[in-house]
Parts: C-alpha cells; sequence; structure tokens
C-alpha cells in the first residue's frame, strides 16, 4: 500500500491502484488476524489433548 500511494502522490500511479491497494491490504491484516486466532486454538487444543490444560 505504501509503495502504491507514493507513486501515486508523485503522478506515476492511479486512484484505482490506491483502492485496489487498500483493499488489498485489508484482506492481509484480517487473513493475519484469522491465522493468529487459528494459531491460538490449535495451541489450546494440543495443550488439552496432551493434557496440560483442562
Amino acid at each position: 500500500y505504501n509503495q502504491t500511494r507514493l507513486k501515486f502522490e508523485n503522478g506515476i500511479g492511479s486512484n484505482t491502484e490506491i483502492s485496489t491497494a487498500q483493499s488489498d491490504l485489508s484482506v492481509a491484516q484480517s487473513n493475519y488476524i484469522l491465522a493468529t486466532y487459528d494459531a491460538i486454538n490449535a495451541k489450546i487444543d494440543f495443550l488439552k489433548a496432551t493434557g496440560k490444560l483442562q
């Protein structure tokens, strides 16, 4: 996103590129949060399965 924004500010990129980059960034951030949540749940399941968490 930052690179696309810089291109736009320098007159090289378009408004559409900014919108697409912002959307892609939002999707990536959402995917990161979901993956972190899944990893935490997997660790909890593992700890329960090994008897380290009840």
